[in-house]
Protein backbone atom coordinates (compact mmCIF):
# COMPACT_ATOMS: atom_id res chain seq x y z
CA UNK A 1 0.00 0.00 0.00
CA UNK A 2 1.26 3.43 -1.35
CA UNK A 3 -0.85 5.75 0.20
CA UNK A 4 -4.32 6.19 1.97
CA UNK A 5 -6.58 5.61 -1.38
CA UNK A 6 -5.38 2.23 -1.46
CA UNK A 7 -7.96 2.18 1.68
CA UNK A 8 -10.79 2.90 -0.38
CA UNK A 9 -12.34 0.42 -2.60
CA UNK A 10 -13.76 1.59 -6.23
CA UNK A 11 -17.26 2.69 -5.98
CA UNK A 12 -16.20 3.75 -2.36
CA UNK A 13 -19.24 0.64 -1.49
CA UNK A 14 -20.80 0.66 -4.80
CA UNK A 15 -22.41 4.80 -4.86
CA UNK A 16 -22.17 4.91 -8.08
CA UNK A 17 -25.49 5.44 -10.27
CA UNK A 18 -25.83 4.96 -14.15
CA UNK A 19 -27.53 8.48 -15.29
CA UNK A 20 -29.11 8.99 -18.94
CA UNK A 21 -27.09 12.55 -19.66
CA UNK A 22 -28.78 15.73 -20.43
CA UNK A 23 -26.18 17.74 -22.64
CA UNK A 24 -22.87 16.10 -23.26
CA UNK A 25 -20.78 15.27 -20.43
CA UNK A 26 -17.14 15.86 -20.02
CA UNK A 27 -14.74 12.91 -17.81
CA UNK A 28 -14.66 14.59 -14.33
CA UNK A 29 -17.35 17.10 -14.95
CA UNK A 30 -19.73 17.94 -11.50
CA UNK A 31 -23.13 17.06 -12.82
CA UNK A 32 -27.02 17.85 -11.50
CA UNK A 33 -29.93 15.93 -11.35
CA UNK A 34 -32.94 17.28 -13.85
CA UNK A 35 -36.43 17.47 -13.14
CA UNK A 36 -36.34 14.84 -15.50
CA UNK A 37 -34.42 12.47 -13.05
CA UNK A 38 -31.37 12.64 -15.65
CA UNK A 39 -28.25 14.23 -15.28
CA UNK A 40 -26.22 17.12 -16.86
CA UNK A 41 -23.57 19.35 -16.80
CA UNK A 42 -23.28 22.15 -14.32
CA UNK A 43 -23.29 25.53 -16.39
CA UNK A 44 -23.18 28.88 -15.86
CA UNK A 45 -21.88 32.39 -15.76
CA UNK A 46 -20.07 34.19 -13.30
CA UNK A 47 -21.65 37.62 -11.94
CA UNK A 48 -20.37 40.83 -13.31
CA UNK A 49 -19.74 44.26 -12.21
CA UNK A 50 -18.27 46.31 -14.11
CA UNK A 51 -15.91 49.68 -13.47
CA UNK A 52 -17.73 52.77 -13.50
CA UNK A 53 -18.24 55.64 -16.03
CA UNK A 54 -18.38 59.00 -14.55
CA UNK A 55 -21.13 60.89 -16.09
CA UNK A 56 -20.54 64.42 -14.14
CA UNK A 57 -18.32 65.50 -11.35
CA UNK A 58 -21.22 67.63 -9.38
CA UNK A 59 -24.98 65.98 -9.32
CA UNK A 60 -28.00 65.75 -7.32
CA UNK A 61 -31.11 64.12 -6.42
CA UNK A 62 -32.49 61.50 -8.12
CA UNK A 63 -31.53 60.33 -11.74
CA UNK A 64 -33.67 58.20 -14.63
CA UNK A 65 -32.46 55.96 -16.89
CA UNK A 66 -34.15 53.62 -19.57
CA UNK A 67 -32.58 51.69 -22.16
CA UNK A 68 -33.10 52.60 -25.84
CA UNK A 69 -32.78 50.24 -28.81
CA UNK A 70 -29.83 47.65 -29.36
CA UNK A 71 -27.11 48.55 -26.98
CA UNK A 72 -27.97 51.56 -26.36
CA UNK A 73 -29.33 53.35 -22.89
CA UNK A 74 -30.75 56.96 -21.80
CA UNK A 75 -29.91 58.77 -18.60
CA UNK A 76 -31.28 61.79 -17.61
CA UNK A 77 -29.17 63.87 -14.66
CA UNK A 78 -29.39 66.99 -12.27
CA UNK A 79 -26.30 68.66 -12.39
CA UNK A 80 -25.65 70.83 -9.89
CA UNK A 81 -22.83 72.56 -11.82
CA UNK A 82 -20.07 72.89 -9.08
CA UNK A 83 -23.19 75.38 -7.44
CA UNK A 84 -23.82 77.48 -10.37
CA UNK A 85 -27.54 76.47 -10.54
CA UNK A 86 -28.73 73.36 -11.79
CA UNK A 87 -29.53 72.46 -15.21
CA UNK A 88 -31.05 68.92 -16.91
CA UNK A 89 -28.90 67.09 -18.88
CA UNK A 90 -28.89 63.97 -21.12
CA UNK A 91 -26.60 61.25 -22.13
CA UNK A 92 -26.75 58.45 -24.51
CA UNK A 93 -25.03 55.67 -22.82
CA UNK A 94 -23.57 52.97 -25.52
CA UNK A 95 -22.94 49.27 -23.74
CA UNK A 96 -19.98 46.91 -24.63
CA UNK A 97 -19.48 43.53 -22.75
CA UNK A 98 -18.71 45.05 -19.21
CA UNK A 99 -18.04 48.85 -20.57
CA UNK A 100 -20.15 51.97 -20.52
CA UNK A 101 -19.17 54.83 -22.64
CA UNK A 102 -21.01 57.94 -22.16
CA UNK A 103 -21.55 61.14 -24.86
CA UNK A 104 -18.85 63.38 -24.16
CA UNK A 105 -21.25 66.66 -24.55
CA UNK A 106 -24.58 66.30 -22.61
CA UNK A 107 -27.74 67.09 -24.33
CA UNK A 108 -29.69 69.76 -22.15
CA UNK A 109 -33.23 69.29 -21.75
CA UNK A 110 -34.01 71.87 -19.64
CA UNK A 111 -31.67 74.99 -18.29
CA UNK A 112 -33.59 75.36 -15.06
CA UNK A 113 -33.89 73.27 -11.70
CA UNK A 114 -35.18 69.50 -12.47
CA UNK A 115 -37.32 67.79 -9.88
CA UNK A 116 -38.71 64.19 -9.82
CA UNK A 117 -37.40 63.49 -13.54
CA UNK A 118 -38.17 60.56 -14.71
CA UNK A 119 -37.97 58.96 -18.24
CA UNK A 120 -39.25 56.24 -20.69
CA UNK A 121 -38.66 54.77 -24.32
CA UNK A 122 -40.85 55.04 -26.97
CA UNK A 123 -40.73 51.92 -28.89
CA UNK A 124 -43.18 52.64 -31.73
CA UNK A 125 -41.47 55.48 -32.36
CA UNK A 126 -37.64 54.75 -31.49
CA UNK A 127 -37.67 58.49 -29.15
CA UNK A 128 -36.74 58.98 -25.59
CA UNK A 129 -39.65 60.71 -23.32
CA UNK A 130 -38.13 62.99 -20.71
CA UNK A 131 -40.31 64.23 -17.83
CA UNK A 132 -39.69 66.34 -14.92
CA UNK A 133 -41.64 69.98 -13.25
CA UNK A 134 -40.33 73.12 -12.56
CA UNK A 135 -40.11 75.92 -10.03
CA UNK A 136 -40.82 79.57 -11.34
CA UNK A 137 -41.39 82.22 -8.73
CA UNK A 138 -43.82 79.36 -6.85
CA UNK A 139 -45.78 78.03 -9.52
CA UNK A 140 -44.99 74.67 -10.01
CA UNK A 141 -44.87 73.19 -13.82
CA UNK A 142 -44.75 69.43 -15.21
CA UNK A 143 -43.20 69.42 -18.51
CA UNK A 144 -42.54 66.20 -21.51
CA UNK A 145 -40.22 66.43 -23.76
CA UNK A 146 -39.29 64.12 -26.72
CA UNK A 147 -35.73 63.24 -27.56
CA UNK A 148 -34.39 62.11 -30.97
CA UNK A 149 -30.78 60.21 -30.34
CA UNK A 150 -27.92 59.83 -33.19
CA UNK A 151 -24.31 58.17 -33.05
CA UNK A 152 -22.60 56.20 -30.66
CA UNK A 153 -20.26 56.27 -28.34
CA UNK A 154 -18.84 59.73 -27.53
CA UNK A 155 -19.68 61.16 -30.07
CA UNK A 156 -23.59 60.28 -29.79
CA UNK A 157 -25.84 63.03 -29.18
CA UNK A 158 -29.35 63.82 -28.20
CA UNK A 159 -32.00 66.46 -30.13
CA UNK A 160 -34.62 67.54 -27.95
CA UNK A 161 -38.32 68.69 -29.23
CA UNK A 162 -39.83 71.52 -27.35
CA UNK A 163 -40.50 71.29 -24.15
CA UNK A 164 -44.37 70.80 -23.87
CA UNK A 165 -45.84 71.76 -20.17
CA UNK A 166 -48.13 69.18 -19.17
CA UNK A 167 -50.09 70.97 -15.94
CA UNK A 168 -49.23 73.46 -13.51
CA UNK A 169 -49.33 73.85 -9.80
CA UNK A 170 -48.59 76.21 -7.05
CA UNK A 171 -47.37 72.53 -4.73
CA UNK A 172 -45.28 69.80 -6.07
CA UNK A 173 -45.59 66.79 -8.46
CA UNK A 174 -44.56 64.09 -5.83
CA UNK A 175 -42.96 61.17 -7.04
CA UNK A 176 -43.62 60.88 -10.35
CA UNK A 177 -43.11 58.22 -12.60
CA UNK A 178 -43.42 57.32 -16.67
CA UNK A 179 -43.93 54.53 -18.31
CA UNK A 180 -45.08 53.71 -22.14
CA UNK A 181 -47.75 51.56 -23.48
CA UNK A 182 -46.36 50.05 -26.88
CA UNK A 183 -49.89 48.17 -27.37
CA UNK A 184 -51.33 51.83 -27.57
CA UNK A 185 -48.01 53.58 -28.33
CA UNK A 186 -49.24 56.15 -25.27
CA UNK A 187 -46.54 56.86 -22.18
CA UNK A 188 -48.51 57.46 -18.77
CA UNK A 189 -47.27 59.53 -16.15
CA UNK A 190 -48.23 58.96 -12.42
CA UNK A 191 -47.33 61.00 -9.34
CA UNK A 192 -49.14 62.43 -5.74
CA UNK A 193 -50.30 65.95 -6.06
CA UNK A 194 -49.23 67.99 -3.03
CA UNK A 195 -52.11 70.47 -3.99
CA UNK A 196 -55.16 68.08 -3.96
CA UNK A 197 -54.25 66.13 -0.85
CA UNK A 198 -51.71 64.12 -2.26
CA UNK A 199 -54.11 62.45 -4.35
CA UNK A 200 -52.67 60.14 -7.53
CA UNK A 201 -53.06 61.27 -10.73
CA UNK A 202 -52.23 59.67 -13.87
CA UNK A 203 -52.26 61.75 -16.96
CA UNK A 204 -51.91 60.07 -20.60
CA UNK A 205 -49.79 61.27 -23.72
CA UNK A 206 -48.86 60.47 -27.47
CA UNK A 207 -45.48 61.00 -29.09
CA UNK A 208 -46.30 63.58 -32.23
CA UNK A 209 -45.17 65.78 -34.77
CA UNK A 210 -43.79 65.53 -38.10
CA UNK A 211 -40.42 63.93 -37.03
CA UNK A 212 -42.49 62.68 -33.44
CA UNK A 213 -40.48 65.28 -32.00
CA UNK A 214 -43.25 66.70 -29.78
CA UNK A 215 -46.24 65.22 -27.10
CA UNK A 216 -49.98 65.72 -27.08
CA UNK A 217 -51.43 65.50 -24.00
CA UNK A 218 -54.26 63.90 -23.32
CA UNK A 219 -57.67 66.08 -22.18
CA UNK A 220 -57.47 65.68 -18.82
CA UNK A 221 -55.42 64.11 -16.05
CA UNK A 222 -57.00 61.07 -13.71
CA UNK A 223 -57.59 60.25 -10.54
CA UNK A 224 -55.78 56.91 -10.00
CA UNK A 225 -56.46 57.23 -5.89
CA UNK A 226 -58.90 59.77 -4.59
CA UNK A 227 -56.73 59.48 -1.15
CA UNK A 228 -53.79 60.41 0.29
CA UNK A 229 -50.64 58.28 -1.64
CA UNK A 230 -46.65 58.31 -1.57
CA UNK A 231 -44.13 56.57 -3.57
CA UNK A 232 -46.09 56.03 -6.32
CA UNK A 233 -44.76 53.76 -9.38
CA UNK A 234 -46.16 52.22 -12.58
CA UNK A 235 -45.05 49.42 -14.78
CA UNK A 236 -46.97 47.56 -17.71
CA UNK A 237 -47.92 44.40 -18.03
CA UNK A 238 -47.63 43.18 -21.77
CA UNK A 239 -49.37 39.89 -21.52
CA UNK A 240 -52.72 41.49 -20.34
CA UNK A 241 -51.82 45.16 -21.85
CA UNK A 242 -52.54 46.71 -18.69
CA UNK A 243 -50.59 49.52 -16.93
CA UNK A 244 -50.39 48.60 -13.27
CA UNK A 245 -50.06 51.45 -10.66
CA UNK A 246 -48.18 50.76 -6.86
CA UNK A 247 -48.24 53.25 -4.48
CA UNK A 248 -48.51 53.61 -0.32
CA UNK A 249 -51.63 54.93 1.52
CA UNK A 250 -51.94 53.39 4.85
CA UNK A 251 -50.87 50.28 3.61
CA UNK A 252 -49.67 49.36 -0.43
CA UNK A 253 -51.79 48.74 -3.07
CA UNK A 254 -51.72 48.13 -6.79
CA UNK A 255 -54.09 49.14 -9.19
CA UNK A 256 -54.84 48.06 -13.02
CA UNK A 257 -55.35 50.37 -15.50
CA UNK A 258 -56.53 50.29 -19.24
CA UNK A 259 -55.35 53.05 -21.79
CA UNK A 260 -57.16 53.96 -24.47
CA UNK A 261 -57.47 56.64 -27.14
CA UNK A 262 -54.50 58.64 -28.66
CA UNK A 263 -53.49 62.51 -28.32
CA UNK A 264 -56.39 64.27 -27.20
CA UNK A 265 -58.10 61.26 -26.48
CA UNK A 266 -55.79 59.61 -24.83
CA UNK A 267 -56.60 58.06 -21.56
CA UNK A 268 -56.74 55.26 -18.73
CA UNK A 269 -59.64 54.14 -16.62
CA UNK A 270 -58.41 52.35 -13.25
CA UNK A 271 -60.04 49.35 -11.78
CA UNK A 272 -60.30 48.31 -7.77
CA UNK A 273 -57.49 48.60 -5.63
CA UNK A 274 -55.68 45.67 -3.69
CA UNK A 275 -53.76 45.63 -0.92
CA UNK A 276 -50.25 43.83 -0.81
CA UNK A 277 -49.62 42.60 2.56
CA UNK A 278 -51.33 43.63 5.62
CA UNK A 279 -49.72 46.79 7.20
CA UNK A 280 -46.40 47.40 4.99
CA UNK A 281 -44.59 50.63 5.47
CA UNK A 282 -43.35 50.42 1.86
CA UNK A 283 -41.31 53.56 2.07
CA UNK A 284 -39.87 52.89 -1.76
CA UNK A 285 -41.10 50.62 -4.50
CA UNK A 286 -40.21 49.60 -7.74
CA UNK A 287 -42.84 47.31 -9.86
CA UNK A 288 -41.15 45.13 -12.81
CA UNK A 289 -43.23 42.95 -14.85
CA UNK A 290 -41.35 39.10 -15.04
CA UNK A 291 -41.80 38.02 -18.82
CA UNK A 292 -41.06 34.45 -18.16
CA UNK A 293 -43.71 33.71 -15.47
CA UNK A 294 -46.12 37.03 -17.04
CA UNK A 295 -46.30 37.85 -12.92
CA UNK A 296 -46.18 42.23 -11.41
CA UNK A 297 -43.43 41.63 -9.28
CA UNK A 298 -42.68 44.49 -7.06
CA UNK A 299 -39.52 45.22 -4.75
CA UNK A 300 -40.47 46.77 -1.32
CA UNK A 301 -38.10 48.82 1.44
CA UNK A 302 -40.43 47.77 4.02
CA UNK A 303 -39.12 49.37 7.74
CA UNK A 304 -36.10 48.27 6.45
CA UNK A 305 -35.88 45.03 5.35
CA UNK A 306 -36.18 44.46 1.56
CA UNK A 307 -39.34 42.48 0.24
CA UNK A 308 -40.76 41.50 -2.56
CA UNK A 309 -44.56 40.15 -3.55
CA UNK A 310 -45.84 38.89 -6.63
CA UNK A 311 -49.42 40.09 -8.59
CA UNK A 312 -51.38 38.43 -10.89
CA UNK A 313 -53.11 40.84 -13.14
CA UNK A 314 -56.77 39.29 -14.20
CA UNK A 315 -57.75 41.87 -17.49
CA UNK A 316 -61.41 41.73 -19.08
CA UNK A 317 -63.58 44.29 -17.12
CA UNK A 318 -62.09 43.79 -14.06
CA UNK A 319 -59.14 45.51 -14.17
CA UNK A 320 -57.78 43.61 -11.01
CA UNK A 321 -54.77 42.15 -9.57
CA UNK A 322 -54.60 39.84 -6.74
CA UNK A 323 -51.15 39.60 -4.35
CA UNK A 324 -49.56 36.69 -3.33
CA UNK A 325 -47.37 36.52 0.13
CA UNK A 326 -44.92 39.26 1.12
CA UNK A 327 -41.36 37.14 1.14
CA UNK A 328 -38.66 38.88 2.92
CA UNK A 329 -35.52 39.35 0.62
CA UNK A 330 -33.05 40.78 3.26
CA UNK A 331 -33.80 41.25 6.40
CA UNK A 332 -32.64 44.64 8.40
CA UNK A 333 -30.05 42.86 10.01
CA UNK A 334 -26.14 42.80 10.17
CA UNK A 335 -26.24 46.71 8.38
CA UNK A 336 -27.85 45.44 5.31
CA UNK A 337 -31.52 46.19 5.53
CA UNK A 338 -32.69 48.63 2.62
CA UNK A 339 -32.98 52.41 2.92
CA UNK A 340 -35.09 54.15 0.80
CA UNK A 341 -34.49 54.26 -2.80
CA UNK A 342 -35.23 50.44 -3.89
CA UNK A 343 -34.80 50.26 -7.25
CA UNK A 344 -35.80 47.04 -9.86
CA UNK A 345 -35.55 45.48 -12.98
CA UNK A 346 -36.40 42.41 -14.85
CA UNK A 347 -33.16 40.47 -16.61
CA UNK A 348 -34.68 38.39 -19.20
CA UNK A 349 -31.35 36.48 -19.80
CA UNK A 350 -31.43 35.48 -16.50
CA UNK A 351 -35.01 35.07 -15.66
CA UNK A 352 -34.55 37.02 -12.76
CA UNK A 353 -35.59 40.13 -10.74
CA UNK A 354 -32.65 42.74 -9.28
CA UNK A 355 -33.39 44.64 -6.74
CA UNK A 356 -30.73 47.53 -5.65
CA UNK A 357 -30.77 49.53 -2.68
CA UNK A 358 -28.34 50.99 0.00
CA UNK A 359 -27.71 49.23 3.07
CA UNK A 360 -28.63 51.62 5.69
CA UNK A 361 -25.83 51.56 8.22
CA UNK A 362 -21.98 52.76 7.04
CA UNK A 363 -20.36 52.49 4.91
CA UNK A 364 -23.87 52.62 3.07
CA UNK A 365 -22.48 50.85 -0.09
CA UNK A 366 -25.13 49.70 -2.98
CA UNK A 367 -26.17 46.20 -3.36
CA UNK A 368 -28.00 44.15 -5.77
CA UNK A 369 -29.78 40.87 -5.23
CA UNK A 370 -30.90 38.35 -8.03
CA UNK A 371 -34.50 37.70 -7.13
CA UNK A 372 -36.18 34.74 -8.58
CA UNK A 373 -40.06 34.14 -8.99
CA UNK A 374 -40.98 30.22 -8.98
CA UNK A 375 -44.90 30.30 -10.08
CA UNK A 376 -46.12 33.56 -7.41
CA UNK A 377 -43.25 33.00 -4.60
CA UNK A 378 -40.08 35.25 -5.00
CA UNK A 379 -36.73 33.56 -3.27
CA UNK A 380 -33.46 35.35 -2.32
CA UNK A 381 -30.31 35.36 -4.46
CA UNK A 382 -27.07 36.28 -3.68
CA UNK A 383 -26.10 39.49 -2.54
CA UNK A 384 -23.33 41.31 -4.56
CA UNK A 385 -22.04 44.54 -4.09
CA UNK A 386 -22.80 46.83 -6.71
CA UNK A 387 -21.10 50.62 -5.71
CA UNK A 388 -18.53 50.40 -2.92
CA UNK A 389 -19.46 54.18 -1.22
CA UNK A 390 -22.22 55.94 0.21
CA UNK A 391 -24.54 55.66 -2.94
CA UNK A 392 -28.50 56.36 -2.20
CA UNK A 393 -29.24 58.20 -5.31
CA UNK A 394 -29.86 55.34 -8.44
CA UNK A 395 -31.54 53.87 -10.65
CA UNK A 396 -31.22 51.23 -12.66
CA UNK A 397 -32.90 49.46 -15.99
CA UNK A 398 -31.89 46.24 -17.94
CA UNK A 399 -30.88 46.49 -21.69
CA UNK A 400 -31.52 43.36 -23.22
CA UNK A 401 -28.85 44.26 -26.09
CA UNK A 402 -25.78 43.48 -23.56
CA UNK A 403 -28.03 41.95 -21.51
CA UNK A 404 -26.77 43.62 -18.49
CA UNK A 405 -28.07 45.87 -15.92
CA UNK A 406 -27.16 49.90 -16.11
CA UNK A 407 -26.92 51.81 -13.15
CA UNK A 408 -27.22 55.33 -12.70
CA UNK A 409 -26.34 57.03 -9.91
CA UNK A 410 -23.89 58.02 -7.18
CA UNK A 411 -20.57 56.59 -7.65
CA UNK A 412 -17.80 55.72 -5.53
CA UNK A 413 -16.52 59.39 -5.63
CA UNK A 414 -19.72 60.50 -4.34
CA UNK A 415 -21.48 63.04 -5.08
CA UNK A 416 -19.85 62.01 -8.51
CA UNK A 417 -22.79 60.67 -10.54
CA UNK A 418 -21.69 57.84 -12.55
CA UNK A 419 -22.88 54.31 -14.74
CA UNK A 420 -21.56 51.04 -14.78
CA UNK A 421 -23.21 47.63 -16.05
CA UNK A 422 -23.49 44.44 -13.97
CA UNK A 423 -25.03 41.04 -14.07
CA UNK A 424 -25.98 37.99 -11.64
CA UNK A 425 -24.61 34.89 -11.66
CA UNK A 426 -26.33 32.52 -14.06
CA UNK A 427 -26.36 28.46 -12.84
CA UNK A 428 -27.91 25.65 -13.26
CA UNK A 429 -27.07 24.55 -9.68
CA UNK A 430 -28.96 24.98 -6.69
CA UNK A 431 -28.59 24.06 -3.42
CA UNK A 432 -30.03 20.58 -3.70
CA UNK A 433 -29.65 19.47 -7.13
CA UNK A 434 -25.51 18.61 -6.68
CA UNK A 435 -25.46 14.91 -8.23
CA UNK A 436 -21.95 13.81 -7.87
CA UNK A 437 -18.95 13.74 -10.77
CA UNK A 438 -19.12 11.96 -13.90
CA UNK A 439 -16.10 9.00 -13.71
CA UNK A 440 -16.33 9.42 -17.72
CA UNK A 441 -17.32 11.18 -20.67
CA UNK A 442 -21.30 10.86 -21.57
CA UNK A 443 -22.54 11.51 -24.65
CA UNK A 444 -26.07 13.74 -25.27
CA UNK A 445 -28.86 11.12 -24.61
CA UNK A 446 -26.16 8.71 -24.03
CA UNK A 447 -26.20 6.13 -20.26
CA UNK A 448 -23.07 6.86 -17.94
CA UNK A 449 -21.78 6.37 -14.50
CA UNK A 450 -21.78 9.22 -12.37
CA UNK A 451 -20.02 9.09 -8.89
CA UNK A 452 -22.51 10.01 -6.14
CA UNK A 453 -21.59 10.79 -2.23
CA UNK A 454 -19.67 8.44 -0.53
CA UNK A 455 -17.74 7.38 -3.57
CA UNK A 456 -14.36 8.59 -5.11
CA UNK A 457 -14.05 10.39 -8.66
CA UNK A 458 -10.65 9.62 -10.31
CA UNK A 459 -10.89 11.75 -13.02
CA UNK A 460 -9.12 14.93 -12.03
CA UNK A 461 -6.29 16.87 -12.25
CA UNK A 462 -3.67 18.87 -10.24
CA UNK A 463 -5.33 18.38 -7.01
CA UNK A 464 -3.50 19.61 -3.80
CA UNK A 465 -3.91 16.42 -1.42
CA UNK A 466 -5.80 16.96 1.46
CA UNK A 467 -7.83 19.99 0.59
CA UNK A 468 -11.14 20.52 0.14
CA UNK A 469 -12.87 21.02 -3.19
CA UNK A 470 -16.01 23.28 -4.50
CA UNK A 471 -18.24 23.00 -7.55
CA UNK A 472 -18.81 26.59 -8.43
CA UNK A 473 -21.34 28.13 -10.08
CA UNK A 474 -19.77 28.08 -13.88
CA UNK A 475 -18.99 23.61 -13.33
CA UNK A 476 -15.51 24.21 -12.36
CA UNK A 477 -14.08 22.44 -9.09
CA UNK A 478 -11.77 24.44 -7.05
CA UNK A 479 -10.82 25.30 -3.35
CA UNK A 480 -12.66 28.36 -3.61
CA UNK A 481 -15.07 27.75 -0.73
CA UNK A 482 -17.89 30.60 -2.28
CA UNK A 483 -18.94 27.01 -4.37
CA UNK A 484 -20.89 23.84 -2.91
CA UNK A 485 -18.43 21.23 -1.22
CA UNK A 486 -18.33 18.15 -3.11
CA UNK A 487 -15.27 16.39 -1.20
CA UNK A 488 -11.73 16.11 -0.25
CA UNK A 489 -9.01 15.07 -2.59
CA UNK A 490 -6.77 12.01 -1.76
CA UNK A 491 -4.12 12.03 -4.61
CA UNK A 492 -3.78 14.76 -7.23
CA UNK A 493 -6.28 13.12 -9.38
CA UNK A 494 -8.86 11.73 -6.91
CA UNK A 495 -10.81 13.43 -4.85
CA UNK A 496 -13.14 11.61 -2.20
CA UNK A 497 -16.67 13.17 -2.53
CA UNK A 498 -18.18 13.58 0.82
CA UNK A 499 -20.97 11.00 2.37
CA UNK A 500 -23.59 13.56 3.62
CA UNK A 501 -25.35 15.99 1.74
CA UNK A 502 -25.93 18.58 4.48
Amino acid sequence: MTNLADLLPAGGGQNNTDFVADGTITSGAPVVLTAAGKAAPVSGTAGVVGSETQLLPNAQDYPSVCSLSGSQSFAGVNDYNGGAGNTGEGFILTLSGSTVTAQTTPSQYTANQPYYQACCYDSVNDRIVMVWHENAGGTRTLYVRVGTYTGTGASASISWGTAVAVTTSTHTFYFTEVAFDPDTGNFVIFWSSQQTSWYGYAWVGTVTGGSYDTATMGSSSVAVVSAATEYNNLVYDPDTDRMIFTYLSSGFYGKVGTVSGTSTSATVSVGAAAQLGSSLNANSNAPVYDTANNKVVVVISDDLSLDAGVGTVTGGGTNTIEWGDVAVIQANTGGLGASAGVVATYDSNANKVIGAWRQNSSPYYSYMNDITITGTVPSAGTNTVIVPSNSQNKKIAYNSGVSKTVYVGEGSGAPITGSLLFSPTITNLTSTNLLGIASGAISDTATGTINTWGSRNSAQSSLTIGSDYYVQDDGTITTDTGGQLIGKAITATQINIKDYTG
